[in-house]
């Protein structure tokens, strides 16, 4: 008899747990950055550069549910920076203490994130570590 209790409590707990780890449709099409983003501006750096990109040419689609970020890039520009390669990654969302939000590609801080309605803006002077100069601006929208 306890060896069918233990089967049972051990088969529950590992449904329990399966289950906990799983972001449901719901909440992955409540989270913000679900879906897909066009980068339309990169503004900074140590030269200043200010580049404008058409909707389309470079896109960031995100996969809440897997965490992992697919990246479109297709600037033929010859522009300084365009942002992330071509390419899938990983991605997370850390908050501070404070409520404040950073985005890490794999194991590298993108900076500080915003999103507002339709738009998205990363800010590489704005980091988990404090605040810096110098550093890139990214402009994405829906």
């Amino acid at each position: 008899m306890k060896a069918k209790h233990l089967i049972l409590f051990f088969s529950f707990m590992f449904i329990s747990w399966g289950c906990y780890n799983e972001k449901t449709e719901e909440e992955v099409s409540d989270d913000p950055i679900h879906g897909i983003w066009n980068l339309i501006n990169v503004s900074g750096g140590f030269v200043g550069i200010d580049s404008d990109y058409n909707k389309g040419e470079i896109i960031w689609e995100f996969d809440a549910a897997n965490k992992t970020l697919k990246v479109q890039n297709n600037d033929t520009s010859n522009s300084i920076f365009s942002g992330l390669k071509s390419g899938h990654y990983g991605y997370s969302i850390v908050q501070n203490d404070g409520g404040r939000a950073y985005m890490f590609v794999g194991t590298i801080e993108m900076g500080g994130i915003t999103i507002a309605q339709n738009e998205m803006t990363i800010n590489q002077n704005d980091m988990s570590i404090g605040t810096g100069a110098d550093r890139f601006v990214f402009k994405l929208i829906r």
